[in-house]
């Protein structure tokens, strides 16, 4: 299934595109990754950074606890070195839910300005979910951008002690009985305690977006993660049931979703444990079929605290300049990720 052309693409050929947007606001994350700071201090190079608000996230206490406060400290001072005042950082908690969220969204959207771009690069997803779906209705925000920053190389330890299948904030299950959700699970890394979801509920089918290509050595990781996926016999997964889909390729994740739920009358769940746009694709769409008032949730097995070396680097492209990956989801207010009724 091909839907519309929505516009995507690196960064600084999209900036090019929406030349008379003369400057943009940021809204991301400070966190430990190099890449964190990418977004903000390439439209500062650009003159046209506006403004950015960051959010220090402050993970569950664990041994990365002193690796993670150390780098949030340099990636402050390179912001600063690179931005000068054009940053502002707001602190608050990874298990932060709708009573914190909330009045988060609220008083960014006092500040923001018509042109805003939403880097997720390091943004959990509790976070950037329910961000991206205030930004979206929003009024004020007249275009809207997603980015995705690449990272040179993933660390060996991601994260530790994954918690247990929960909805996430705003995106809870909106049916109870005896219906039978449709399961789509976007393959990751780790499997994070995702087979809990097994035992949850009787599904009326599984599929996975399979990542491909995906970042040498992450197949491996990939094709494990099918693997525990595929030996839970409750699941009853098929070859055909395994979709793939480019790692960027956030158009064409959100056309294969409506795709393949289009004949799902029952709720849709979703698990996003793959790549940022592909759990942007994801988010999207979950947003989109709300509005033709069918349910659909989104789950998760949030783990309590991230390593500092989650990520090292950032991709450089040919032309020397970072790969950053951006999606045009709003253009003079109008959103480019909609589906029909049923």
């Amino acid at each position: 299934m091909i839907g519309p052309y929505r516009p995507h693409g690196q960064l600084h050929w999209l900036l090019e595109q929406l030349g008379t947007v003369p400057k943009w606001e940021v809204i991301g994350a400070l966190a430990a990754e190099e890449r964190s700071r990418t977004v903000p201090c390439e439209l500062g190079k650009l003159g046209k950074l506006e403004k950015c608000q960051l959010l220090r996230i402050r993970d569950l206490a664990t041994a990365f606890a002193s690796g993670v406060l150390d780098a949030m400290q340099l990636r402050e001072q390179e912001l600063a070195t690179a931005i000068g005042g054009l940053f502002a950082v707001r602190d608050e908690e990874l298990m932060s839910d709708l009573p914190e969220l909330e009045p988060l969204a609220d008083d960014l959207e006092k500040r923001i300005t018509e042109n805003v771009i939403l880097d997720i690069s390091c943004l959990p997803k509790r976070f950037f979910f329910y961000l991206l779906r205030r930004l979206t209705a929003s009024s004020k925000v007249q275009q809207l951008l997603v980015t995705v920053t690449i990272p040179l190389k993933y660390g060996e330890e991601l994260s530790r002690n994954a918690g247990h299948w929960e909805f996430l904030p705003s995106f809870g299950r909106e049916k109870s009985g005896k219906t039978q959700p449709m399961l789509i699970i976007a393959v990751g890394y780790q499997h994070l305690n995702l087979l809990e979801v097994a035992e949850e509920v009787d599904h009326a089918a599984v599929r996975l977006l399979f990542p491909f290509p995906s970042k040498p050595p992450g197949w491996i990781r990939n094709w494990e993660f099918v693997r525990n996926i595929a030996e839970q016999q409750k699941f009853g997964l098929k070859t055909s049931d395994v979709i793939r889909v480019h790692p960027q390729a956030t158009s064409l994740a959100f056309d294969i979703l409506v795709g393949q739920c289009a004949e799902q009358v029952d709720e849709v769940w979703l698990a996003p444990f793959g790549p940022k746009s592909i759990s942007l694709a994801m988010v999207l769409f979950a947003l989109a079929r709300e509005t033709t008032g069918r349910a659909v949730s989104i789950g998760y097995t949030q783990p309590p605290a991230y390593s500092a070396t989650y990520t090292t680097g950032v991709e450089l492209g040919p032309d020397g300049k970072p790969v950053i990956h951006a999606y045009c989801v709003k253009l003079k207010g109008r959103s480019f990720y909609s589906i029909s009724g049923p």
